[in-house]
């Protein structure tokens, strides 16, 4: 829970977190209770020290439809070496697997042009785009 938490409250990445504003600890463990019951949430570690660097989540499955979404995220400092495109290639590989998917959608807000840019460098095609869907204050 801590690290996720630090990330939580870190001011550089505010704008990814729904709610977008400074929560208690006990307020973050019942967010974090909510996002872990209604999804699937793996935490990222880093290989040598086996540290907790990022996570990998997916949320709003259509078991239906066959469609999901998903989103990569690692923590500053660890960016740029590779560890979101091993996650998410792991998460994709264990979700085609295992779950009767024909689509997963990549959630990412429009200003966060490194994450566009590796799922489009993976064979992301962008499908949509929701218009001042997230406010940044």
């Amino acid at each position: 829970f801590e690290s996720y938490y630090r990330w939580r409250l870190d001011l550089h990445e505010f704008g990814i977190w729904k709610g977008r504003r400074i929560v208690t600890h006990g307020e973050f463990v019942q967010e974090l209770r909510g996002i872990i019951e209604g999804s699937l949430l793996l935490t990222v570690l880093e290989r040598r020290s086996l540290a907790p660097i990022g996570f990998v989540q997916v949320y709003d499955h259509s078991h239906e439809d066959g469609w999901a979404f998903f989103t990569v995220y690692v923590a500053d400092g660890y960016r740029s070496k590779g560890h979101g495109a091993e996650a998410g290639l792991l998460l994709l590989d264990y979700l085609f697997s295992y779950y009767a998917l024909r689509k997963l959608y990549a959630d990412t807000l429009e200003f966060n042009q490194q994450s566009l840019s590796s799922l489009q460098s993976a064979g992301f095609e962008v499908e949509g785009r929701r218009i001042d869907h997230a406010f940044l204050h």
